[in-house]
């Protein structure tokens, strides 16, 4: 069964901090509980967006776009790993960089959010 991937608590807070303001259906409370948007939030409260969600507004407000690639081992078994890389236009020319160097993950989610909190932490 497909379903949707959220960023995790923490990235969801550095998304507020960098002034991620978009609608969501879920959020996060000061604890990391999660919640549907239909409860009364009081206190510390983050919206908990979709990792294509972030990765799309990074794009349009940043204009940083997240590239994330897969690979297999040398003996082409199933073993896989994913290799981020962020592109950032300037001026309709683009700067390349991989962040992570050699480092391998495990899920293409996991690839994505930690480019993300990448993006987050060291571009904005």
């Amino acid at each position: 069964m497909i379903c949707e991937d959220y960023v995790s608590f923490e990235t969801a807070k550095l998304l507020k901090e960098k002034g991620f303001d978009e609608p969501t259906l879920w959020f996060y409370v000061g604890d990391g509980t999660k919640y549907l948007a239909h409860k009364t939030l009081n206190g510390d409260w983050y919206r908990r967006p979709t990792i294509q969600m972030a990765m799309k507004w990074l794009r349009e407000i940043y204009k940083i776009h997240i590239s994330v690639e897969m690979g297999f081992d040398v003996d082409n078994h199933q073993y896989y790993f994913f290799v981020p890389s962020v592109c950032r236009f300037s001026n309709k020319s683009g700067e390349y960089e991989n962040p992570f160097g050699e480092k391998e993950f495990d899920t293409y989610e996991e690839a994505c959010e930690a480019t993300i909190k990448y993006c987050l932490e060291n571009l904005i």
